[in-house]
């Protein structure tokens, strides 16, 4: 209905009224409650203007709080409008039904074409951890197998809540859903150079229902031909390539950046943690003394730093056993029981400390007795098959690339 309508009716009514001879006179009444038809409409147009304001405010007030939701769902020229929302990710279709169509009793349905596909808002490292080889120390040799890596990414929704729709292996090609692909990043104290191809991880793969779980106890970080280092402050961190563009969330590293990637938000990478990783080898000196009396021989372990190689203070992990020394001299060779004959004697190789105290091993030889003197040749193996299974410790001592790194070599002499 409207003020047109009603005035056009009216009219309709009379004419037609008239036409039919049917209205022969027109009287018109006041209602009988209204006495006095005098108002003084100008002098309550404060009263007025102040109702009006309030209807306005509170009206306003209504559509802040509700907001689009003030006008629920609205059919609009025969069209469902709303707003809806979905938590999960994917593809769906939306099934329309009328039940008694127009009060025809029957059933009309519809099937919308294929919508989505739905990504998650972002990914979310829960939790992660980077375990130290040698824990007691809080580093990892390079190339030492033990760099425990271990990590939860979620595929999380706007309102932070877990997509469990999210799953798959992205080198699955038979996969339902096309997921997020996980590499590992690697950066020393924001240096702006990726480490990443010295680090072989297995980074985790298969999505189950929104999370990823990455696991590897035996990670490890390349180590060069050349000695480098120390990276005490070597950052691991997560990078997720996703077809739909989604990021990690917090992102606080960029691998490719030098300095604070967020100053200028370049970040594009989650940091797992920080570790420490050294460049290590094992030394051994040469010793001489009485044939009354044993020898010491130092045996340590070191690092490099700053163009040399320094004592490994931190080494509290680092083991040998008599086994690992191959001893030689004039009279015998390839000796690995720990004895070897001196003169009319004979001397025995204990090991002092292991694990490493400080960085320390050091080998004992027995005295042979007055009169037997001689020498003790001795090479600490570190052969993952035949020795200490510690070849992160090896060296190029002859400075021969055609030669494997080995153990060092010293000599021990009696009299």
């Amino acid at each position: 209905a409207s003020m047109f309508t009603a005035l056009f009716m009216t009219r309709a009514v009379f004419d037609l009224g008239l036409y039919l001879g049917k209205l022969k006179s027109l009287r018109m009444y006041m209602f009988s409650w209204i006495k006095d038809t005098n108002y003084d409409f100008l002098g309550m147009k404060k009263v007025a203007l102040g109702f009006s304001a309030v209807l306005i405010i509170v009206s306003l007030l209504t559509m802040g709080v509700r907001g689009r939701n003030a006008l629920s769902i609205d059919f609009a020229g025969g069209t469902a409008t709303g707003r809806l929302s979905y938590t999960e990710v994917g593809s769906m279709r939306l099934e329309a039904l009328a039940t008694g169509y127009l009060g025809s009793g029957v059933e009309v349905a519809g099937i919308s074409p294929v919508v989505g596909r739905f990504h998650p808002a972002d990914f979310v490292l829960l939790a992660g951890a980077v375990d130290a080889g040698c824990v007691a120390g809080g580093f990892t040799y390079m190339d030492q197998p033990e760099l425990g890596l271990s990590y939860r990414l979620e595929a999380r929704n706007r309102a932070g809540a877990l997509t469990v729709n999210y799953r798959g292996d992205p080198e699955d090609a038979a996969r339902p859903y096309h997921v997020g692909t996980v590499t590992l990043v690697a950066e020393h104290d924001d240096d702006g150079i990726d480490r990443a191809p010295r680090l072989l991880a297995e980074p985790g793969r298969t999505w189950v229902n929104g999370r990823l779980d990455g696991v590897d106890p035996a990670a490890r970080f390349l180590r060069l031909a050349n000695p480098d280092g120390p990276f005490d402050a070597l950052a691991i961190g997560l990078h997720v390539t996703d077809p739909d563009g989604v990021r990690v969330a917090d992102p606080d590293m960029n691998p490719f950046t030098s300095g604070d990637c967020t100053v200028d938000a370049s970040c594009n990478a989650r940091a797992i943690a920080t570790t420490s990783l050294r460049y290590g080898r094992l030394e051994a000196g040469n010793v001489a003394g009485s044939e009354a009396a044993a020898l010491t021989m130092p045996v340590r372990t070191t690092y490099y730093r700053n163009g040399a190689f320094v004592a490994n203070d931190l080494d509290a992990c680092t083991t040998l056993a008599t086994s690992d020394l191959v001893l030689a001299n004039a009279s015998a060779s390839d000796v690995r029981t720990g004895s070897i004959a001196i003169g009319g004697g004979s001397t025995t190789a204990s090991i002092v400390n292991t694990p490493a105290h400080a960085g320390k091993v050091d080998v004992m030889f027995s005295a042979p007795g007055i009169g037997n003197t001689g020498y003790v040749d001795v090479l600490v193996d570190l052969d993952t098959a035949t020795g200490a299974d510690a070849p992160w410790l090896a060296f190029d001592w002859d400075n021969d690339p055609a030669t494997p790194a080995q153990g060092p070599r010293a000599r021990a002499t009696f009299g």
